[in-house]
């Protein structure tokens, strides 16, 4: 958690002078959004890495493999991403229409407005093409790693399978900082802790991920008008 830390400090740092500078060029157009959101997202995404790499490189001396990063098991795990993401997209997507009745959006959310801008066609493909790569490639791969490859080995370590899910849903849940979000954020985080349990392998859970955020573009970005 103190690498998270660390890595969203810089990266919100970074954001605020970033914000100053794309708003000189774009105002607050969905473009300075769209950019804000990939450089900050570049930033938290590589100190998050950067530190998760050199704890289970340098410091304990493990093989990449151990945070899930091997071959072996990428069929099985596979199966379960490919299988288990669209029910645990359904759910999510249930308590998330609940949660959306109890609280209202962040009104700060980039990616909710940046949403609404891409549902009323006010977005330019470049910048489609960079939230897309964003939110189902960057996203996913990089937040697997440090959750499920790292986070949750750590807590399994100390504790049973069952809470050391919970806690890692809750924690993955809670540093998006959106109350409308969170019930569905923590059944996504529950479900791809499964599955990476059942496999030990990042494939399944950021194929899980990948489409759960896919889905959730398709939906609310071009379905809902």
């Amino acid at each position: 958690m103190v690498i998270f830390l660390i890595a969203f400090v810089a990266a919100n740092m970074f954001s605020v002078f970033m914000y100053t500078a794309l708003r000189s060029f774009y105002g607050s157009s969905v473009t300075a959004i769209v950019l804000l959101l990939f450089i900050s997202s570049c930033i938290l995404y590589t100190v998050l890495l950067g530190g998760t790499f050199f704890s289970v490189k340098v410091r304990h001396g493990s093989p990449v493999s151990a945070i899930g990063l091997k071959l072996g098991g990428t069929g099985k795990s596979l199966s379960w991403g490919l299988g288990l993401g669209i029910p645990l997209f359904l759910g999510a997507l249930g308590l998330g229409y609940v949660s959306q009745k109890i609280f209202s959006p962040t009104p700060t959310d980039s990616v909710n407005k940046t949403l609404s801008n891409l549902a009323s066609g006010g977005v330019t493909v470049p910048m489609i093409v960079l939230l897309f790569f964003t939110l189902i490639v960057l996203a996913p791969v990089c937040e697997e790693i440090f959750f499920r490859g790292y986070l949750y080995p750590a807590l399994r370590n100390r504790l049973d399978e069952q809470p050391a899910m919970i806690i890692n849903a809750v924690i993955f849940a809670a540093v998006h900082m959106q109350l409308a979000g969170f019930l569905p954020r923590a059944l996504l985080g529950y479900g791809l802790c499964y599955m990476f349990e059942k496999s030990r392998n990042l494939s399944g859970s950021i194929v899980g991920h990948a489409l759960y955020n896919g889905l959730l573009l398709i939906i609310f970005g071009f379905l809902i008008k």
